[in-house]
C-alpha cells in the first residue's frame, strides 16, 4: 500500500479514536431510582431515560452492594424490555455498546438486542445469545449512522434490551455505555431511503422527548 495512503488512515483512525464519545449508564442510579438519566460527554449525543416495560424491576442489597435487579422476563421474546432512545443532534456514528450484567441463578438463559429506528421501519435483531449465569460483559457492533432528519432537531434509534428464556429469576444490569464518533459523511442511499420512510415532526407520536442538552463533566 502507499506509504501515503497509509499515513492518511492510521491519521483518519487516530481521529476518529481520540475523538469518540459516549453515553454512560450505571446502575444504581441516585437515591436508587431504577430510571436514572445516563451521562454523556457530548451534548449532541445523549440518551433518554430508561423505560422498563412489562417487567419488575426495583433496587436491592446484594452481597453488601447496591444491585438493581429485575424478574418477570419471558420464556420467548414479546413485549418485555429494557428501551432506550440514543438521540444525534448532529452526524454520528453509532459504533457499538457495551453491556455489563449479570443473570442470577435460575434466570433468564438467553439474551436479545434490538435496534428500531421508527414505526414505519423493522426492527433488527443485533444480538440474540447465551446469558451465561455469572457476572457478564457483551458488546456489539452496531455501525449505525444517526443524523437529524428532515424537518427534526435530531435523528435518534431506539435499543432494547431483551433477557429471556427459562428461568424464573432474576437479570441484574450493572451498566450500559453507548460509543459513537462524529460523522462528516452523508448517510448511504439505503440510509437515506429509511430515513425518508421515518414519520415527520407532525406525523410522529413516538419520537423521544430530549431533555436540557448539558456536558457532563
Amino acid at each position: 500500500m502507499n506509504t501515503r495512503i497509509t499515513i492518511l488512515l492510521v491519521l483518519a483512525f487516530l481521529h476518529r479514536s481520540l475523538s469518540a464519545q459516549t453515553i454512560t449508564y450505571e446502575w444504581p442510579g441516585a437515591l436508587g431510582s431504577i430510571s436514572i438519566y445516563p451521562t454523556a460527554t457530548d451534548p449532541n449525543f445523549m440518551g433518554t431515560a430508561p423505560e422498563w416495560e412489562q417487567v419488575n424491576a426495583c433496587t436491592m442489597i446484594d452481597q453488601g452492594r447496591s444491585v438493581l435487579q429485575s424478574d418477570g422476563w419471558p420464556t420467548t421474546p414479546g413485549k418485555s424490555c429494557l428501551r432506550f432512545h440514543v438521540l444525534a443532534f448532529a452526524p454520528y456514528d453509532l459504533d457499538s455498546i457495551i453491556i455489563d450484567h449479570k443473570r442470577v441463578k435460575n434466570g433468564p438463559d438467553r439474551f436479545r438486542v434490538v435496534l428500531a429506528c421508527g414505526e414505519l421501519c423493522p426492527e433488527r435483531i443485533l444480538l440474540d445469545t447465551v446469558l451465561p449465569s455469572i457476572q457478564n460483559t457483551i458488546a456489539v457492533k452496531l455501525n449505525e449512522h444517526m443524523a437529524p432528519m428532515d424537518g427534526m432537531e435530531y435523528g435518534w434509534v431506539t435499543l432494547k434490551l431483551i433477557p429471556y428464556g427459562e428461568g424464573e429469576g432474576a437479570w441484574q444490569p450493572s451498566s450500559v455505555r453507548l460509543i459513537a464518533s462524529p460523522s462528516m459523511e452523508q448517510p448511504p442511499p439505503a440510509d437515506q431511503q429509511r430515513m425518508a420512510q421515518m414519520p415527520k415532526r407532525s406525523e410522529e407520536r413516538s419520537a423521544p422527548k430530549p431533555t436540557e442538552r448539558k456536558r457532563v463533566p
